[in-house]
Protein backbone atom coordinates (compact mmCIF):
# COMPACT_ATOMS: atom_id res chain seq x y z
CA UNK A 1 0.00 0.00 0.00
CA UNK A 2 1.28 3.46 -0.89
CA UNK A 3 2.13 5.70 2.08
CA UNK A 4 0.41 9.05 2.65
CA UNK A 5 3.45 11.14 1.68
CA UNK A 6 4.02 9.10 -1.46
CA UNK A 7 0.34 9.41 -2.39
CA UNK A 8 0.48 13.19 -1.94
CA UNK A 9 3.55 13.31 -4.16
CA UNK A 10 1.81 11.23 -6.81
CA UNK A 11 -1.26 13.48 -6.71
CA UNK A 12 0.91 16.57 -7.10
CA UNK A 13 2.76 14.98 -10.02
CA UNK A 14 -0.54 14.08 -11.67
CA UNK A 15 -1.83 17.64 -11.17
CA UNK A 16 1.26 19.10 -12.79
CA UNK A 17 0.98 16.66 -15.69
CA UNK A 18 -2.64 17.70 -16.27
CA UNK A 19 -1.60 21.36 -16.17
CA UNK A 20 1.19 20.66 -18.66
CA UNK A 21 -1.16 18.78 -20.98
CA UNK A 22 -3.59 21.72 -20.87
CA UNK A 23 -0.87 24.24 -21.70
CA UNK A 24 0.39 22.13 -24.60
CA UNK A 25 -3.15 21.85 -25.96
CA UNK A 26 -3.60 25.61 -25.65
CA UNK A 27 -0.29 26.20 -27.40
CA UNK A 28 -1.47 24.10 -30.33
CA UNK A 29 -4.79 25.95 -30.33
CA UNK A 30 -2.98 29.31 -30.45
CA UNK A 31 -1.00 28.16 -33.48
CA UNK A 32 -4.30 27.48 -35.23
CA UNK A 33 -5.68 30.85 -34.19
CA UNK A 34 -2.60 32.58 -35.60
CA UNK A 35 -3.10 30.86 -38.94
CA UNK A 36 -6.77 31.79 -39.17
CA UNK A 37 -6.02 35.34 -38.07
CA UNK A 38 -3.43 35.70 -40.80
CA UNK A 39 -5.80 34.30 -43.42
CA UNK A 40 -8.56 36.70 -42.29
CA UNK A 41 -6.15 39.63 -42.56
CA UNK A 42 -4.98 38.61 -46.02
CA UNK A 43 -8.59 38.25 -47.20
CA UNK A 44 -9.35 41.64 -45.58
CA UNK A 45 -11.92 40.22 -43.20
CA UNK A 46 -10.15 42.08 -40.41
CA UNK A 47 -8.12 45.30 -40.52
CA UNK A 48 -4.36 45.52 -40.10
CA UNK A 49 -4.86 47.27 -36.77
CA UNK A 50 -7.12 44.50 -35.52
CA UNK A 51 -4.67 41.89 -36.79
CA UNK A 52 -1.76 43.57 -34.98
CA UNK A 53 -3.67 43.87 -31.72
CA UNK A 54 -4.87 40.24 -31.69
CA UNK A 55 -1.49 38.93 -32.82
CA UNK A 56 0.20 40.75 -29.95
CA UNK A 57 -2.27 39.25 -27.48
CA UNK A 58 -1.79 35.72 -28.80
CA UNK A 59 1.99 36.09 -28.86
CA UNK A 60 2.02 37.34 -25.28
CA UNK A 61 -0.09 34.42 -24.11
CA UNK A 62 2.04 31.93 -26.01
CA UNK A 63 5.22 33.42 -24.55
CA UNK A 64 3.88 33.17 -21.00
CA UNK A 65 2.72 29.61 -21.62
CA UNK A 66 6.14 28.65 -22.99
CA UNK A 67 7.76 29.65 -19.69
CA UNK A 68 5.18 27.66 -17.72
CA UNK A 69 5.64 24.61 -19.97
CA UNK A 70 9.40 24.70 -19.51
CA UNK A 71 9.09 25.00 -15.73
CA UNK A 72 6.53 22.17 -15.47
CA UNK A 73 8.62 19.84 -17.62
CA UNK A 74 11.63 20.51 -15.41
CA UNK A 75 9.62 19.92 -12.22
CA UNK A 76 8.20 16.65 -13.57
CA UNK A 77 11.64 15.45 -14.64
CA UNK A 78 13.08 16.25 -11.21
CA UNK A 79 10.25 14.42 -9.46
CA UNK A 80 11.00 11.30 -11.50
CA UNK A 81 14.74 11.49 -10.75
CA UNK A 82 14.03 11.99 -7.05
CA UNK A 83 11.90 8.87 -7.12
CA UNK A 84 14.89 6.86 -8.34
CA UNK A 85 16.63 7.44 -5.00
CA UNK A 86 14.05 5.14 -3.41
CA UNK A 87 13.72 1.92 -5.48
CA UNK A 88 10.53 0.75 -3.73
CA UNK A 89 8.87 4.11 -4.22
CA UNK A 90 9.98 4.11 -7.85
CA UNK A 91 8.44 0.71 -8.50
CA UNK A 92 5.16 1.81 -6.92
CA UNK A 93 5.26 4.99 -8.93
CA UNK A 94 5.65 3.05 -12.19
CA UNK A 95 3.27 0.18 -11.56
CA UNK A 96 0.42 2.11 -9.92
CA UNK A 97 0.08 4.64 -12.73
CA UNK A 98 -1.31 4.36 -16.24
CA UNK A 99 0.59 7.42 -17.46
CA UNK A 100 4.11 8.64 -16.75
CA UNK A 101 5.54 12.15 -17.26
CA UNK A 102 7.91 10.83 -19.95
CA UNK A 103 8.12 11.57 -23.64
CA UNK A 104 9.24 8.74 -25.91
CA UNK A 105 10.60 9.71 -29.32
CA UNK A 106 11.42 7.03 -31.90
CA UNK A 107 13.98 8.42 -34.34
CA UNK A 108 14.83 6.94 -37.74
CA UNK A 109 18.61 7.38 -37.77
CA UNK A 110 19.13 5.74 -41.15
CA UNK A 111 19.67 2.18 -42.29
CA UNK A 112 23.42 2.48 -42.85
CA UNK A 113 24.31 5.05 -40.19
CA UNK A 114 27.12 4.00 -37.86
CA UNK A 115 26.85 4.00 -34.05
CA UNK A 116 28.31 7.48 -33.59
CA UNK A 117 26.17 8.89 -36.36
CA UNK A 118 23.02 7.52 -34.73
CA UNK A 119 23.87 9.37 -31.52
CA UNK A 120 24.60 12.58 -33.43
CA UNK A 121 21.20 12.41 -35.17
CA UNK A 122 19.26 12.68 -31.89
CA UNK A 123 21.10 15.82 -30.79
CA UNK A 124 18.13 18.11 -31.45
CA UNK A 125 15.93 15.96 -29.20
CA UNK A 126 18.44 16.01 -26.32
CA UNK A 127 19.18 19.72 -26.24
CA UNK A 128 21.72 21.07 -23.75
CA UNK A 129 21.22 18.43 -21.06
CA UNK A 130 23.33 15.45 -19.95
CA UNK A 131 21.97 12.22 -21.40
CA UNK A 132 22.24 8.47 -20.90
CA UNK A 133 23.33 6.19 -23.71
CA UNK A 134 23.35 2.42 -24.21
CA UNK A 135 23.44 -0.11 -27.03
CA UNK A 136 20.38 -2.08 -25.98
CA UNK A 137 21.85 -5.53 -26.72
CA UNK A 138 22.80 -6.48 -23.17
CA UNK A 139 21.15 -6.91 -19.77
CA UNK A 140 22.49 -6.00 -16.35
CA UNK A 141 21.60 -5.21 -12.75
CA UNK A 142 23.76 -2.08 -13.00
CA UNK A 143 22.68 0.67 -10.61
CA UNK A 144 21.69 3.61 -12.84
CA UNK A 145 21.43 5.97 -9.86
CA UNK A 146 25.02 5.23 -8.85
CA UNK A 147 26.21 5.58 -12.44
CA UNK A 148 24.61 9.04 -12.65
CA UNK A 149 26.03 10.05 -9.27
CA UNK A 150 29.55 9.09 -10.34
CA UNK A 151 29.16 11.09 -13.54
CA UNK A 152 27.96 14.16 -11.67
CA UNK A 153 30.85 13.90 -9.20
CA UNK A 154 33.78 14.39 -11.59
CA UNK A 155 32.64 16.93 -14.20
CA UNK A 156 34.04 15.07 -17.22
CA UNK A 157 32.36 14.62 -20.61
CA UNK A 158 31.59 10.90 -20.50
CA UNK A 159 31.19 8.20 -17.86
CA UNK A 160 31.37 4.65 -19.17
CA UNK A 161 30.40 1.51 -17.29
CA UNK A 162 33.29 -0.95 -17.00
CA UNK A 163 33.15 -4.68 -16.32
CA UNK A 164 35.54 -7.62 -16.18
CA UNK A 165 34.27 -10.00 -18.87
CA UNK A 166 37.27 -11.47 -20.69
CA UNK A 167 38.73 -10.18 -23.93
CA UNK A 168 35.94 -9.98 -26.50
CA UNK A 169 35.25 -6.27 -26.33
CA UNK A 170 36.79 -2.80 -26.35
CA UNK A 171 39.51 -2.41 -23.72
CA UNK A 172 39.80 0.34 -21.09
CA UNK A 173 42.95 1.51 -19.31
CA UNK A 174 41.58 2.90 -16.03
CA UNK A 175 43.63 4.98 -13.56
CA UNK A 176 43.17 4.49 -9.78
CA UNK A 177 41.01 7.65 -9.60
CA UNK A 178 38.61 6.23 -12.19
CA UNK A 179 39.85 8.26 -15.18
CA UNK A 180 39.97 6.25 -18.41
CA UNK A 181 43.39 6.97 -19.91
CA UNK A 182 42.87 4.93 -23.08
CA UNK A 183 40.01 3.35 -25.01
CA UNK A 184 40.81 0.92 -27.84
CA UNK A 185 39.52 -2.16 -29.55
CA UNK A 186 40.54 -5.47 -27.99
CA UNK A 187 43.51 -7.63 -29.01
CA UNK A 188 44.18 -11.29 -28.32
CA UNK A 189 46.31 -10.41 -25.33
CA UNK A 190 43.73 -8.24 -23.63
CA UNK A 191 41.53 -9.04 -20.67
CA UNK A 192 40.45 -6.97 -17.68
CA UNK A 193 37.82 -4.24 -17.85
CA UNK A 194 35.60 -3.75 -20.88
CA UNK A 195 32.99 -1.25 -21.99
CA UNK A 196 29.53 -2.71 -21.33
CA UNK A 197 27.69 0.17 -22.93
CA UNK A 198 25.86 2.03 -20.16
CA UNK A 199 27.06 5.63 -20.38
CA UNK A 200 26.25 9.15 -19.20
CA UNK A 201 27.36 11.98 -21.51
CA UNK A 202 27.49 15.74 -21.42
CA UNK A 203 25.89 17.45 -24.43
CA UNK A 204 29.34 18.69 -25.53
CA UNK A 205 30.15 15.07 -26.46
CA UNK A 206 28.05 15.54 -29.61
CA UNK A 207 30.83 17.81 -30.91
CA UNK A 208 33.20 14.83 -30.91
CA UNK A 209 31.06 13.03 -33.50
CA UNK A 210 31.51 14.10 -37.12
CA UNK A 211 28.54 12.50 -38.89
CA UNK A 212 26.76 9.37 -40.12
CA UNK A 213 29.99 7.51 -40.93
CA UNK A 214 31.45 7.95 -37.43
CA UNK A 215 31.87 4.84 -35.29
CA UNK A 216 31.22 5.78 -31.66
CA UNK A 217 33.86 3.38 -30.33
CA UNK A 218 36.59 4.80 -32.56
CA UNK A 219 37.44 8.52 -32.84
CA UNK A 220 34.83 9.95 -30.39
CA UNK A 221 35.58 7.73 -27.38
CA UNK A 222 39.28 7.37 -28.20
CA UNK A 223 39.57 11.18 -28.37
CA UNK A 224 37.84 11.93 -25.05
CA UNK A 225 39.98 9.24 -23.42
CA UNK A 226 43.18 10.93 -24.63
CA UNK A 227 41.86 14.27 -23.41
CA UNK A 228 41.21 12.88 -19.92
CA UNK A 229 37.45 13.37 -20.34
CA UNK A 230 36.38 9.71 -20.12
CA UNK A 231 35.70 8.22 -16.68
CA UNK A 232 34.76 4.72 -15.53
CA UNK A 233 31.98 3.40 -13.36
CA UNK A 234 33.08 -0.08 -12.32
CA UNK A 235 30.21 -2.55 -12.23
CA UNK A 236 30.75 -5.75 -10.25
CA UNK A 237 27.27 -7.26 -10.50
CA UNK A 238 25.62 -9.09 -13.39
CA UNK A 239 26.02 -8.25 -17.06
CA UNK A 240 25.52 -10.32 -20.19
CA UNK A 241 25.30 -9.35 -23.84
CA UNK A 242 23.13 -11.22 -26.35
CA UNK A 243 25.17 -11.46 -29.53
CA UNK A 244 24.69 -15.16 -30.29
CA UNK A 245 21.91 -17.76 -30.29
CA UNK A 246 23.66 -19.51 -27.41
CA UNK A 247 23.62 -16.32 -25.30
CA UNK A 248 19.97 -15.77 -26.18
CA UNK A 249 19.09 -19.28 -24.99
CA UNK A 250 21.06 -18.82 -21.75
CA UNK A 251 19.26 -15.58 -20.94
CA UNK A 252 15.84 -17.03 -21.79
CA UNK A 253 16.56 -19.97 -19.50
CA UNK A 254 17.36 -17.63 -16.62
CA UNK A 255 14.20 -15.65 -17.27
CA UNK A 256 11.96 -18.69 -17.53
CA UNK A 257 13.42 -20.10 -14.32
CA UNK A 258 12.78 -16.91 -12.37
CA UNK A 259 16.53 -16.39 -11.91
CA UNK A 260 17.11 -13.32 -14.07
CA UNK A 261 19.52 -11.05 -12.12
CA UNK A 262 18.64 -8.07 -14.31
CA UNK A 263 14.99 -8.16 -13.22
CA UNK A 264 15.53 -5.55 -10.51
CA UNK A 265 11.90 -4.37 -10.46
CA UNK A 266 10.67 -7.41 -8.56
Amino acid sequence: MMGRSAKVTENERARKQRELDGLLARDKELDGLFERLYEDNVSQKISDARFAKMSQRYEQEQGENAKKIKALRLELKRSVLQGYSNPIRTLRMVHHNTSEPWKVTVVDTGLNTMTGGRVKRVRDYIGDEPFMLTYGDGVSDLNITELLAVHQSHGKLVTMSAYNAGQRFGVLDVAPNGQIREFREKTQGDGSLINIGFMVCQPEFFDCIDGDDTVLEKVPLETVARQGQLMAYKHTGFWQCMDTVREKEQLEKLWAGGQAPWKVWR
